[in-house]
């Protein structure tokens, strides 16, 4: 294939992984039938050194190991980037990237703008998901969005397919959930051939190349997939009886069902099937990892039975008899109310790996055993085997045991809307919404839209009106849901989302879920409850203290958060030292332990800030480019 590519570009790999090496791979492997343009050299990050190493070792002379990731930078024209997203998002705020580099991004759950927000560069960046058939030359590449030159850079290693919305990128990998039911397929087909007398190699080769065969078709005709079908099903035929029979058994019908239900992770809350993924060994649960969005990351499939964090921390708590104690998984079904309709802002990104509980499956969701993924799944016991049946979905459904808002345990209120298992400290809640009437239920605010203020009816009908966020308590009705790049619809039949903001958040929403995270930290148990607000209610003033006077309480700090009103985080310690002073004022040698509760605090809050310390400094980093940029 001819191209009008530079011989003497030099591309650079930031996070030598999996797709990563498969794709330099490829660029160090002419095929030539396909392409033999290869790079004058590659220079590759010691981050994955085992991978590379091997990268180095297999191609000595067109690889080599840079000390560090801005050494990549230094020397490449063209820069991959494939770290793991946390990673990037600590790292690649704190490298200097030229003006005038092309970016290729492989890094699939970080969208597109956020790839901007961290690199600070014009628009010269390509967001891709290549597969690892990149290392043979071959295979599908989806880039957005469009760009001549990266069109056809990945020509040499594939087909590119650049859409013009990236929300085509999340649709079109749903289809590599196909991959396993291709893959059984021919092995069904070829099992009947050997069953009917023909050799197994025989078998095999004809069932691929006639796949291949149509596959190519496929690539080479312009005419639509069923025109295609239709004329292959001769009347009287075998493939129109096929044909025919499938579609009478809605066998078609089931093939969409399955790729809009594909699980997502447990983790991101993305269903792309574009990295590996891992099926929990549990009993009764379904869930599935990125083996990369685990913490820390899996590098390779364990051997024998794997259970989520979430069992681990189930089967470790059953051994122990539960009390209702600070800290502890008490569930309080306190007093109900309405909560608030609106949330200013979306609560902090939750790792559900470390810090939920298992939940029932809801009587919604089929049960359907995982598929494997476009790399290597586990099935749901670890082995080849087929396993027998999950039992049926149960309709009531057990609450979870650490609140949605700040991921935490200890006395929390259960959501009472139906099939709702979400619940909360009320603290979290930013206020004391519960009156005394015990008979009114509370419903969180995940049943309101954020937008329009309808309320979610209780009762289920056959579509859903109003998408829940599944980081964040946000919930928007269909009829005002907002067109935005960086909402990324889950499912269509569950109305799940992740909203912008938990996609890909500001500088500012970053810095805010992290405080908000603090703050629960601090105000989450009940030395903090007398701060909350109003601030030591009972507690006599000193003559010397406005009586008209409001101090600023823990409340007024959440509600700060909420609304981005911060822009440091050393705005929000000065805050909370207000607090601390102001109670210590009030309460002099009135209270002993809650003298010692308002020390605590800044205690608190210094180790939070110290823990948090490298996030502050990549926000900042990235505040700082950000506004300079939208002031330009």
């Amino acid at each position: 294939m001819a191209t009008s590519l530079e011989n003497g570009l030099v591309l650079g790999l930031l996070g030598t992984g999996k797709i990563g090496s498969a794709v330099m791979s490829g660029y160090c492997t002419p095929v030539a039938d396909k392409s033999t343009w290869v790079p004058r050299h590659i220079y590759v990050s010691p981050r994955g050194a085992d991978k590379a190493k091997a990268l180095h070792a297999r191609f000595p002379n067109h690889v080599t190991i840079a000390p560090t990731n801005q050494a990549v930078i230094d020397h490449s024209n063209i820069i991959f980037i494939g770290l793991l997203p946390d990673v990037a998002r600590q790292e690649l705020p704190l490298l200097n990237f030229p003006q005038n580099v092309t970016i290729v991004s492989m890094m699939a759950t970080i969208p597109y703008q956020e790839l901007l927000d961290l690199l600070r560069l014009p628009r010269s960046q390509v967001r891709t998901i290549p597969l690892p058939s990149s290392s043979r030359r071959t295979g599908p590449i989806l880039a957005y969005p469009p760009h001549p030159f990266v069109r056809e850079l990945l020509q040499q290693i594939g087909t590119p397919v650049m859409v013009n919305e990236e929300k085509e990128v999340t649709t079109l990998t749903g289809m590599t959930a196909m991959i396993s039911f291709f893959y059984a397929t021919c092995g069904t087909l070829q099992k009947w051939c050997v069953q009917n007398g023909v050799e197994e190699q025989a078998s095999r080769d004809y069932v691929s190349s006639f796949f291949q065969s149509l596959a190519d078709a496929g690539m080479i005709s312009h005419e639509p997939f069923q025109d295609m079908a239709e004329e292959a099903a001769t009347p009287g035929g075998l493939n129109e009886q096929t044909h025919r029979g499938l579609v009478a058994s809605g066998a078609y019908e089931l093939l969409l069902d399955e790729v809009e239900t594909d699980v997502a992770c447990a983790v991101c809350k993305k269903k792309g099937t574009f990295e590996q993924r891992i099926v929990c060994d549990g009993k009764d649960c379904e869930r599935e990892y990125h083996m990369t969005c685990l913490k820390p990351p899996l590098v390779e499939v364990p051997s024998g039975e794997w259970f989520c964090p979430l069992c681990n921390l189930s089967r470790v708590a059953s051994a122990f008899k539960r009390t209702p104690t600070n800290g502890s998984s008490f569930l309080q079904r306190g007093p109900s109310a309405v909560c608030p309709n609106e949330i200013p802002l979306p609560s902090p990104t939750v790792d559900e790996s470390v810090q939920a509980t298992p939940v029932a499956s809801t009587s919604t969701r089929r049960d359907r055993k995982p598929t494997t993924d476009a790399n290597l799944r586990r099935d749901s016991r670890g082995r080849g085997e087929e396993q027998p049946a999950r039992p049926p979905p149960t309709v009531d459904l057990a609450s979870e045991e650490r609140c949605f808002l700040c991921g935490l345990g200890g006395e929390l209120v259960v959501c009472e809307f139906p099939r709702c298992t979400k619940v909360y400290h009320q603290l979290c809640l930013g206020a004391f919404p519960f009156p005394t009437d015990e008979d009114t239920e509370w419903v969180c605010p995940r049943h309101s839209c954020v937008l329009s203020g309808r309320k979610e009816p209780p009762v289920q009908t056959s579509t859903k009106s109003i998408w829940h966020c599944l980081h964040c308590p946000v919930a928007v009705d269909d009829t005002v849901l907002p067109s935005h790049p960086a909402l990324s619809k889950i499912s269509r039949r569950e109305k799940t989302m992740v909203c912008p903001h938990c996609n890909a958040p500001s500088p500012k929403v970053r810095l805010a879920k992290i405080l908000e995270r603090i703050w629960s930290v601090i105000a989450t148990n009940r030395q903090g409850m007398p701060f909350c607000g109003p601030l030591l209610v009972g507690i006599d003033r000193p003559a010397e203290m406005d009586p008209h006077l409001l101090p600023l309480d823990l409340f007024q700090i959440i509600a700060l958060v909420r609304n981005l009103r911060y822009s440091s985080e050393d705005a929000f310690v000065r805050d909370i030292h207000t607090v601390v002073e102001t109670a210590l004022v009030i309460l002099k040698d009135q209270s002993a332990p809650l003298v010692e509760a308002a020390k605590t605090m800044s205690i608190v809050v210094r180790e939070q800030m110290q823990y948090h310390q490298a996030q502050f400094q990549s926000i900042q980093t990235l505040m700082k480019h950000f506004y300079d940029g939208n002031d330009a």
